[in-house]
């Protein structure tokens, strides 16, 4: 064996997996359960499927890419990131150059109240009359999925932050003035209410549903993961039950089932 070739195998056995690997950026912004922001760390389902892909294969390695949930459009348009995460088509990707994986977890939004304001189920009913509390560059039904600032502060009596729980703790105060209604996804609120099951009781939360969404991994055009590739190795971790596991972790319906109880 020539000395070059001794010197490219050993060079093969002493550099880390993580220097030979292509890496993957994944776009992820605060959205609980999906991406949780406690204490200036991030968690979440979303971070425990970029650790479970890098487990399951040496080609790629998968990196969290901080964005926002306004900002995610812009910054995919530029290019930092090349794979999102849990995200609904619907929101306003129809006219961007990605491709879309299966369907890997399915949620949905509902409106909350406090108990003491909250007789039944009429008083969701005319939103236009309510003051709602919800977020900055999310899409709701009931809006049309637009999610231009202008337009809801015109159309509703919308105040809009960066914070479920924020918005779910003016709701407990009970301070009708600030706000009356919450929009949440179902996942978060159980999730809430695991870790402040006290809280149950001060909330009430709507039978009417604003919208049920199949969330899927979209991935940008020239991405060094193909979508195809990507979708083969979600599968793998359905397969395993890793995907199924982490869904039960975070309060996500199982995907054939039905949706778990507030």
């Amino acid at each position: 064996m020539s000395r070059i070739g001794s010197i490219l195998i050993c060079l093969a056995l002493v550099i880390p997996f993580s220097a030979l690997a292509e890496t993957v950026r994944v776009g992820g912004y605060r959205f609980p359960p999906f991406v949780i922001l406690e204490k200036g760390e991030h968690t979440g389902l979303t971070v425990d499927v970029i650790a479970a892909l890098n487990e399951i294969q040496d080609q790629h390695e998968f990196k969290f890419f901080h964005t926002s949930s306004k900002r995610r459009y812009h910054d995919h348009d530029q290019g930092l990131y090349d794979v999102i995460l849990f995200e609904d088509p619907r929101w306003e990707w129809a006219d961007r150059p990605v491709s879309r994986t299966r369907v890997i977890a399915r949620d949905e939004e509902v409106f909350v109240a406090h108990s003491e304001r909250a007789d039944g189920e009429a008083f969701f009913r005319n939103l236009e009359d309510r003051r709602l509390v919800g977020m900055l560059g999310y899409h709701y039904q009931f809006a049309d999925y637009v999610a231009d600032e202008g337009f809801l502060d015109t159309q509703f009596n919308i105040l809009l932050s960066s914070s479920l729980e924020r918005n779910l703790q003016l709701i407990l105060l009970n301070r009708p003035s600030v706000a009356e209604v919450a929009i949440v996804p179902r996942s978060f609120l159980n999730l809430y209410f695991h870790r402040r099951p006290e809280a149950r009781n001060l909330v009430k939360v709507s039978e009417r549903v604003d919208q049920v969404y199949e969330l899927r991994a979209l991935v940008r055009k020239g991405s060094p993961i193909s979508a195809e590739a990507l979708d083969q190795l979600l599968g793998e971790l359905e397969e395993s039950g890793r995907l199924p596991e982490l869904r039960s972790k975070y309060h996500l319906p199982p995907l054939e089932g039905a949706r778990p109880e507030s």
